[in-house]
């Protein structure tokens, strides 16, 4: 339900998993929203990766810049793209599809309908509501990263603990691999070159 291509991490992080699953020989495709702000470049030129990453707009309602309406564009909003989903999935996504998803709502509603869903934890869920059990007992596998969290998932909400799948973080080194000096970097910046920063 992010931004994508967009600005913030999490985007970031999607077109990196993707783009190492498309490697390892597998047909990816983004589904996101059509939000308002969105940038207008392919992922592939945006995230500067070796191949390319496909993305689907979905229609949605995005009233999230609109203050009057502030208390309920977020419903409005996954309503609307839950609606688009559900009609995109029986149009186009075949039965042995396997879907990603960090969104509970996305992820109970697709594996109701019959989908292969892996649910990603990012944030431990702290209320232990119904939607929750629901998306847990759905789900193919569900997907974490440290195992604090499987065994909370394990102890909290009964996921069967070969159910869950341990995908610990990672970083691209590569793209913190600067070839210039600090002076070259400041000059650039156009930042002092004789005092310390702390960033």
């Amino acid at each position: 339900t992010t931004r994508f291509p967009g600005e913030r991490a999490h985007a970031l992080y999607i077109a990196l998993s993707l783009a190492s699953y498309k490697k390892a020989g597998h047909t990816v495709r983004v589904i996101a929203p059509r939000r308002f702000g969105r940038v207008r470049a392919r992922a592939q030129d945006y995230f500067s990766l070796l191949c390319e990453v496909p993305v689907t707009y979905l229609p949605v309602i995005d009233t999230m810049y609109v203050p009057l309406l502030s208390r309920i564009a977020f419903y409005l909003f996954t309503l609307t793209f839950s609606a688009s989903l559900f009609w995109y999935s029986l149009w186009t996504l075949s039965r042995n599809s396997i879907v990603f998803t960090a969104d509970a709502f996305i992820a109970l509603l697709l594996s109701r309908l019959g989908y292969k869903v892996v649910y990603e934890v990012h944030d431990y869920p702290e209320r232990k509501g119904w939607i929750y059990r629901k998306v847990f007992s759905s789900v193919a596998y569900v997907l974490t990263n440290n195992a604090w969290k499987k065994n909370e998932l394990h102890n909290d909400f009964g996921v069967s603990l070969n159910r869950i799948v341990v995908a610990h973080k990672g970083v691209a080194l590569d793209m913190f691999a600067i070839h210039k000096t600090r002076n070259e970097t400041r000059s650039i910046l156009s930042l002092p070159l004789d005092t310390h920063i702390v960033l």
